[in-house]
Formats: C-alpha cells, structure tokens, sequence
C-alpha cells in the first residue's frame, strides 16, 4: 500500500498506489508459458515436415496436385500454427492478470477516498477508492427551454462565471458541451462547463461546493427590469396608470438577481406593484407610493433598457378605502 493512496493527497499519473498479492498471478503465468514453448516447437517441426513433403512430392514427377492436403502436410501446419496463436494469447492475458496487481493513478487525481486496507482481502469488483482529476472539474448546469433560447449558439461566445454560494469566491468557467438528452428528473438540458486545474487556483474549486452560474447569453433590446415579486404566477403585472389598476400580460425574457427581466414594447417608463395582493381587480382607484415611501416620481420609475443592465425597483401601493 503507497503513502499516496491516502484521502486528500495528490498522486501523479503512473504513481503506484497500492499492490495486490501476485504469487498467484505468477504461477497463473507458468503453464501457459511451458505451452507457449510447447507449441512453438510443434509449429516450428510442422514447417520442417511441409516443407520436406513438398520437396519430395516435386522430386516424385507426378504432375498436378496430390489428392489429398495431407499429403503436403498443409491441414497439420494449420493446426500447429492455430496453436502457438492460442498459447500466445493465453501467456498475454496471464501477463495481463500479473500486470493489473500493480494499481496505478491513470492520470493525476486526488484520492478522495480509500476503501481497502494493507493485508487486507479484495475481490473482482470491489471499489478500492475514489480518485478525481485534478486536470479540470466539471460543472453541469441544467437549463429549461427559454434559457436555452438566450444562449448563443457558439460555445465560445458562453461567458460562465461560477460564484460559491457561501464565500462569494469567483471562478471563470469555459462552456465544453451541450447535452442532447432531458434529465429525467427536471427534464431540462444541461450545458456541461469545466474549471481548468481546480486546484491550483488561489482560490480552490472544492469538488461538492455549492456555485451559482453567471452566463453571458445573447444581447436582446428593449427590456425593463421589475421585481421578480411584480410577477404573477401567469406571467402577468399589475401596472399603475392614473392612479388605477391595470391587469398587463408581459413576456418574461429571463431572470437575474432577483429581477424579472421583461420585453418593453412600447412602454418607456412602467409603474407596477411590487407585491400585488389577491384583491386587486381592473380599474381599481389606488394610491400609489413608491418602495422608499416616496409620492410617485417619474425619476425612480423603471426606465427602458437597451441591455441588459439592472434598473432599481419602482411601485409598492396601498389600497384606497
């Protein structure tokens, strides 16, 4: 068992890890290695006797071709030959079996876990341990449908930034792939991206750390930016025009930061209701009063974007008596 093969310790690729028994595995290799040798011998006379039977079938004169092969010792130089082929492959998968007591780190990885102790008993099977890459770490972020239409169709044009959930410490992420399959459990595609050398960055990218995902999709025009709150379980608002009520369908183009980020139309300014109560009707009388408590300000309203820049939250109200 190697001093390497420990968790939480980095091992280059080709570095022992651990050793199995091979005292079997060598006397595994004997046999086939005497038959080898065996049929070696067997193959090497066959050629010698093909050859002598055919030198005297020509000293012979007789014209034409013998009447049967046996003559000619071909069908036993076939089956000579047939067997050194078989001993051969049988002394390479022995080689095989000895070769794989010795297990090595395939590439350089970081033992996470170790399932087996020194002396101790393995089977055909049994998980010796967990071992991650330490080249990249791979994230797979699941997308539903109005997402991926916001996403460029060149990979490279993905901008990702990965921000841990706890420390608020950032990684710049490179978008690899795109699954072509719906995950059965949220049945939405997923867009895979990887963090070169995790772990040698400043800041490490732990394996298991919860990150939110940044991506950079493609650039619309005309959005207004609302509260996420301002929205409706049916994709609607409540505006407030005039001091009264007006129930507006509105097309969600995506969400960020708590915001909902809407297509302008030909609005240029919007005052909604941040949080609409389950009373309120069309046509509704109320007196509007802006978050900071403020009389209505066409300054603080929410002004069209042509990005996609956040603008500041514009309307609570309280309803008139």
């Amino acid at each position: 068992m190697a001093a390497a093969f420990d968790s939480g310790q980095r091992v280059s690729a080709g570095e022992p890890l651990l050793q199995i028994d091979d005292t079997t595995y060598r006397q595994a290799l004997a046999v086939p290695k005497t038959q080898l040798a065996e049929a070696n011998v067997a193959f090497l006379e066959a050629q010698r006797q093909a050859a002598q039977a055919e030198a005297e079938w020509k000293l012979s004169g007789v014209s034409g071709q013998p009447d049967s092969p046996l003559v000619l010792r071909q069908p036993q130089l076939t089956a000579a030959k047939t067997h050194f082929k078989q001993a051969e492959a049988t002394v390479a998968q022995a080689n095989r079996d000895l070769g794989n007591t010795r297990i090595e780190a395939p590439y350089d990885v970081l033992v996470i876990d170790r399932n087996v102790s020194p002396g101790g008993l393995v089977q055909a099977g049994v998980k010796l341990g967990t071992l991650y890459s330490v080249d990249q770490v791979e994230i797979s972020l699941p997308l539903n449908a109005r997402q991926w239409q916001m996403m460029p169709s060149i990979l490279s044009k993905i901008a990702v930034t990965l921000v841990d959930q706890e420390s608020g410490q950032q990684w710049s992420a490179t978008a690899r792939r795109v699954e072509l399959h719906r995950d059965s459990q949220n049945r939405q595609r997923s867009l895979v991206v990887s963090v070169e050398r995790p772990y040698d960055q400043e800041n490490m990218l732990l394996p298991g750390s919860f990150v939110r995902a940044n991506l950079t999709g493609k650039t619309q025009q005309d959005l207004i930016a609302v509260p996420a709150s301002a929205i409706t379980g049916d994709q609607k608002l409540w505006q407030v025009e005039a001091n009264q009520l007006r129930l507006t369908a509105v097309k969600v183009a995506f969400y960020q930061d708590d915001m909902a980020y809407i297509e302008a139309g030909d609005n240029e300014t919007m005052l909604v209701i941040i949080r609409p109560g389950n009373r309120y009707r069309n046509g509704q009388t109320i007196n509007a009063v802006l978050s900071n408590g403020e009389p209505d300000n066409e300054e603080l309203r929410n002004e069209k974007l042509s990005n996609t820049m956040l603008s500041q939250p514009v309307a609570e109200s309280q309803e008139q008596s």
